[in-house]
């Protein structure tokens, strides 16, 4: 993914996941990648893709179920 430098990159990573979701790459129920995994996939910082899992849960996209 080429990012824009007038957006936050986090941002730019979140919308991609949601136009994922949207088109039926990313399915209801479906794992998501782990933050490590995340960040090799999308070249960003682990911290970053901390932020972008916050971010999508904060807006009811995704939550986080733990074992």
């Amino acid at each position: 993914m080429k990012f824009n430098t007038a957006a936050p990159i986090y941002q730019q990573v979140v919308a991609d996941l949601k136009k994922k979701i949207v088109n039926g790459t990313i399915h209801p129920g479906d794992k998501l990648p782990s933050g490590r995994d995340l960040a090799v996939e999308y070249k960003i910082n682990p911290n970053t893709s901390s932020r972008v899992y916050a971010q999508l849960e904060d807006e009811g996209i995704t939550y986080t179920k733990r074992g």
